[in-house]
């Protein structure tokens, strides 16, 4: 296992990943495409790492969004990818950090409260495409 920085050659697998669970996004009309994922790990700002197992990417944190592979979710990969950006923020002196969860996704709620974030207000998610 290793957590190392995107690159452009993840661009597929971070797009396929992001597409995979109807949770990763609030709004159901909403599909990444491969601007967004190039914006999100390119874009200056946004940093954007990578859980590698075997050469296969399994989970993917950019900093204001994460997934992991819903197969190997429950392995404490989302945890440990928390962890990794909390400890990447704090050396670079961030002092305050937000997670976002759809209001059904319980696993995300759970691994929230687990890792000892405060549930802050329930808010509603605008979203427009800008063509």
């Amino acid at each position: 296992m290793i957590i190392r920085k995107a690159n452009k050659k993840d661009t597929l697998k971070i797009l396929h990943l992001l597409n995979s669970d109807a949770n990763l996004t609030c709004d159901n009309q909403l599909n990444y495409n491969q601007y967004h994922v190039k914006e999100h790990v390119f874009g200056k700002n946004f940093i954007t790492f990578i859980w590698e197992e075997d050469k296969e990417l399994l989970g993917v944190i950019i900093i204001n969004l994460f997934a992991v592979e819903q197969k190997h979710r429950r392995k404490k990969i989302g945890t440990k990818l928390i962890s990794f950006v909390e400890n990447y923020l704090k050396n670079k002196k961030y002092n305050l950090i937000y997670l976002y969860a759809e209001e059904k996704n319980k696993p995300m709620k759970e691994l929230s409260l687990n890792k000892k974030y405060k549930k802050g207000k329930t808010m509603i998610f605008f979203s427009k495409m800008l063509k």
